[in-house]
């Protein structure tokens, strides 16, 4: 339940980041749709309420919280790092 937490919590935070223009258009070389960035936006966010139940699940109510918050501080450092600091090999959109 743990890893299952950990890792709904990292692909919220990769959906956030592509919801954006700047990650989007890095990955697929155009700008992010609004319609596109509503629908990540929101899958994002029931992917953290779903993280949430799983931390409950694996460590009770009380511990359960606190699990949940090291869970999501874990995969936001995982998906920053990794959207910001792994290279492309072909050159990124450029809005502008």
């Amino acid at each position: 339940m743990t890893a299952l937490a950990f890792l709904a919590s990292a692909l919220a935070f990769l959906l956030f980041g592509l919801a954006t223009d700047q990650h989007h258009g890095k990955r697929f070389r155009r700008p992010c749709p609004k319609r596109r960035a509503l629908a990540l936006r929101a899958t994002a966010w029931a992917c953290l309420a779903l993280a949430f139940a799983l931390s409950l699940q694996a460590w009770g109510p009380v511990f359960g919280a606190i699990g949940w918050v090291a869970t999501v501080m874990s995969g936001a450092a995982l998906v920053f790092g990794g959207l910001n600091f792994i290279p492309l090999s072909a050159p990124a959109f450029r809005k502008g």
